[in-house]
């Protein structure tokens, strides 16, 4: 999920730097919230832990998740700051944005340490005296609550519970590699928290001590403990070995105004003209009957210009107001008729132009999608826009 680091000049800092998209990691498409798609917390920690790992650190002392990063269609630039090193430990901050043209917002912040941290071995299982939970109705429980959970993160396979305790076992059916501890299989182990609660729909918010022992996990074990900041976390493969632990995550409730997304400031509307033309006299450059009638059924007197004649000629002010070029509709092969109506147009534009003819107007027909979903059928047509 990060490219290669980049020292930073003047200090002992790194960048990293990537570009996260539906198109570069598809699975993304299965995390959404409010209906809105968002990068899991656990992939945000991925990006810490793997810009730790590069840089020397085994320990995400803390990272707090200051704001959402929703994932539009285009995609987001990402960028990982590492600071210079302090006994030890290393500022480290996550930025997105959706194009050079925005600010960059922070999204985490947090700092990294070296060492290592006591794992734990989860070898019994499941644990004795541990009781099953069902855990058929959870997902459907998430949808409810606004979480959209597709098969890419729907990992939860069995749980159990044990006084304050909750233990289970995740996986996923396709885990790609080259990850230290994929954000889905990590996201799984936290839906485990929902099976105890009031039904609060929450994000993570807050992660302390956070150290992978092992990478490349395709399912685990997990137990959950209660601890006055959340709960804590131990991870394990299948045969009970450890991969990793979490002395706390701390969740906080959403709610979809605070997911941040944002419109861009302007948008093109498109509103009927209405009926009342503002000419009674105008012209049409070229052979289209259908455009000719729609005038005329407008209330206006037409002047057709045939192909070949004299556009400015035809047009004087005294014979027409307006003049309307329609942009005919090409056949053969697509690259062609596209650079022959763009050449045509184009032309003519420059005649009129060098002239002293009535306003010209391009008429085109499907060639801009005025509405959602609407086609676009017309190639040639939308180049000359």
């Amino acid at each position: 999920m990060l490219g290669a680091a980049v020292p930073l000049p003047e200090s002992d800092g790194y960048l990293f730097t990537s570009r996260l998209s539906l198109r570069s990691h598809p699975w993304l498409a299965d995390h959404t919230v409010a209906g809105t798609t968002l990068l899991p917390g656990t992939a945000l920690l991925e990006l810490v832990l793997r810009t730790a790992a590069e840089t020397g650190c085994d320990v995400v002392t803390d990272l707090t998740l200051e704001a959402p990063l929703v994932l539009p269609e285009q995609g987001v630039q990402v960028q990982v700051t590492v600071g210079a090193p302090d006994a030890g430990a290393r500022p480290v901050r996550v930025h997105a944005r959706r194009d050079a043209t925005e600010p960059w917002t922070r999204h985490a912040e947090g700092t990294v340490t070296e060492g290592t941290k006591p794992v734990v071995a989860l070898t019994e299982w499941p644990p004795a005296g541990a009781e099953p939970v069902a855990v058929d109705d959870v997902y459907p429980r998430f949808a409810e609550a606004g979480f959209g959970y597709g098969p890419a993160f729907q990992g939860l396979r069995a749980a159990w519970t044990r006084d304050d305790e909750l233990f289970a076992e995740v996986g996923l059916t396709d885990v790609p590699a080259g990850f230290l501890l994929h954000p889905a299989l990590f996201d799984a182990a936290l839906h485990t928290a929902a099976l105890r609660g009031d039904g609060t729909a929450q994000l993570p918010f807050a992660w302390t001590g956070v150290h992978l022992a092992a990478t490349g996990a395709t399912s685990m074990r997990v137990r959950l403990t209660p601890v006055p900041e959340g709960f804590a976390l131990a991870l394990a493969d299948r045969t009970g070995a450890p991969v990793g632990v979490v002395d706390a995550l701390a969740l906080r409730p959403f709610s979809a105004e605070g997911l941040g997304v944002r419109d861009a400031l302007f948008r093109v509307d498109w509103v009927p003209a209405g009926t009342s033309s503002g000419f009674t006299r105008c012209a049409v450059l070229g052979d289209d009957p259908d455009l000719v009638t729609a005038l005329e059924q407008a209330g206006a007197e037409v002047v057709s210009v045939q192909s070949g004649s004299n556009p400015t000629e035809h047009s004087r002010p005294a014979a027409a107001e307006v003049a309307f070029l329609p942009v005919p509709r090409g056949t053969g092969a697509v690259p062609d008729v596209v650079r022959e109506t763009v050449t045509g147009v184009l032309a003519t534009v420059r005649e009129w132009a060098a002239g002293d003819g009535p306003r010209l107007v391009v008429v085109t027909r499907g060639a801009v999608a005025t509405r959602d979903g609407e086609d676009v059928p017309d190639l040639a047509a939308a180049a000359v826009w």
